[in-house]
C-alpha cells in the first residue's frame, strides 16, 4: 500500500510539471525594427566613400564589413543613430588614423581659432644655429593659415639675417592637424620644389611641393603667402627633431625633409604610420576624416611603421626649448660639423 501510494505522489508531480510546462508560455523576444530608409541610405553612402578611398581598401572584405556594420545599426531611424556603427566601421580598417566628427564636432573644429601656444616662434641660438619651434595646427581657416605661415616665416627671415648658419626645426610637440601651414612655414628651410607624395592602394601618386612661398599639393596652391622669404644661403644644414608626440601632419613635415640634403633627424621615433587623411563632408553636416594614401618621401620611400630618427635622443617632453634639452643639444653638435657651421 505505501509503495502504491508512492506511485501516485510520482504520477501526479509528473502530471503538475507537464501543466505547468503547458500553461507557462516561453517569453518571445521582441523583434529589433529595421533600418528607416534615411538610416539605411546614410550608412550605405558612408560605407561607399570608405570602399572606394580608404588607404586599405584591397585589404578589406567588405561583404563582411558591411554584413557587421548594419547589424550594428539594426533599429536606427535617423543618421545619428548609424553613427556608432559607422564609429566601429573605421575601427574595423585598420589605418589608426581615420576618425569621425558628428555636426556639432565639425562645425566646432571648422571654426577654431590658434591660440597662443599653437603659434610658430623660435630665435637665434649661441653660435648661430636658428631654432623654428612649429605646434601643431587645428584650424581651417584661411587668415589663421596665413597668420601661422607668417609667424614661421618671421622667425626664419629675422634668424637668418642675424647670422644663422644652421637650424633646428622642432616637431616633438606636432601632434597633426593642417598639415599646408606647416610646410608652407619650413618652405625657405625645405628649398624649393617637391618635398614628397602621397600615394594611393593603386601606386597613384600626388606630389607636395613648396614653390616660392606657395605649399602644393599636385601642383595646385593650396595655401601661400605674399613675399616669402628667401635665405640668404639656401639649403643650410637642418637637424629636425622628432617624439612619440609627432604624428599626423607633424610626420609629413618629418617626411618632407628626408631625403633632403644636410638633414638629420633627432629624438625619438614618431607615432605610427605616416598616412594622409581626406575630409568627406556627410548629408547632415558631420565629417568622415578617412586615411587614403601613404606619405612618401622625395625618394619615394614610404613607411610601413612609425619613422626611427637618424640619431635617438632621450625626450623630456618639459625641457622643450629650455637649458638642457637634450635634443637641442645633440642637434647643435652635429650642426656644428657640418659646412658653414665650424668654427
Amino acid at each position: 500500500m505505501p509503495y502504491l501510494r508512492l506511485l501516485f505522489l510520482v504520477f501526479m508531480m509528473a502530471v503538475l510539471l507537464v501543466s505547468c510546462s503547458q500553461t507557462t508560455p516561453t517569453p518571445l523576444a521582441t523583434p529589433t525594427p529595421p533600418l528607416s530608409p534615411q538610416a539605411r541610405a546614410y550608412l550605405t553612402a558612408v560605407l561607399g566613400i570608405m570602399q572606394q578611398h580608404s588607404v586599405n581598401r584591397k585589404k578589406i572584405n567588405w561583404t563582411t564589413l558591411r554584413q557587421q556594420a548594419f547589424a550594428l545599426a539594426d533599429g536606427a531611424k535617423t543618421p545619428a543613430d548609424t553613427y556608432p556603427a559607422i564609429e566601429s566601421a573605421l575601427e574595423l580598417l585598420g589605418d589608426h588614423h581615420s576618425f569621425f566628427l558628428d555636426p556639432q564636432a565639425a562645425k566646432q573644429l571648422e571654426a577654431a581659432k590658434i591660440t597662443s601656444d599653437e603659434q610658430p616662434h623660435g630665435q637665434l641660438l649661441a653660435h648661430d644655429i636658428g631654432y623654428l619651434l612649429l605646434p601643431h595646427f587645428p584650424g581651417q581657416q584661411q587668415q589663421d593659415e596665413k597668420q601661422y605661415a607668417l609667424l614661421a616665416q618671421n622667425v626664419i627671415r629675422q634668424a637668418d639675417q642675424a647670422g644663422a648658419c644652421g637650424w633646428i626645426v622642432d616637431l616633438r610637440n606636432n601632434n597633426g592637424g593642417n598639415m599646408w601651414p606647416m610646410l608652407n612655414s619650413v618652405g625657405p628651410l625645405l628649398g624649393e620644389g617637391v618635398a614628397g607624395s602621397f600615394v594611393d592602394p593603386d601606386g597613384v601618386k600626388q606630389p607636395f611641393a613648396y614653390r616660392d612661398g606657395q605649399a602644393q599639393l599636385a601642383g595646385s596652391t593650396l595655401i601661400g603667402v605674399e613675399n616669402p622669404y628667401h635665405l640668404k644661403h639656401p639649403l643650410p644644414p637642418i637637424a629636425v627633431l622628432t617624439s612619440p608626440f609627432t604624428a599626423s601632419s607633424g610626420k609629413a613635415i618629418v617626411v618632407a625633409f628626408h631625403g633632403r640634403p644636410h638633414a638629420r633627424s633627432f629624438g625619438k621615433p614618431t607615432a605610427g604610420v605616416p598616412t594622409a587623411n581626406d575630409s568627406f563632408t556627410l548629408s547632415d553636416g558631420a565629417v568622415l576624416v578617412l586615411t587614403v594614401a601613404l606619405d612618401a618621401d622625395r625618394t619615394g620611400h614610404t613607411y610601413n611603421s612609425a619613422i626611427a630618427p637618424d640619431q635617438t635622443v632621450p625626450v623630456d617632453m618639459s625641457q622643450i626649448g629650455r637649458t638642457g634639452d637634450l635634443g637641442i643639444e645633440a642637434a647643435t653638435n652635429w650642426l656644428h660639423g657640418q659646412e658653414g657651421c665650424r668654427g
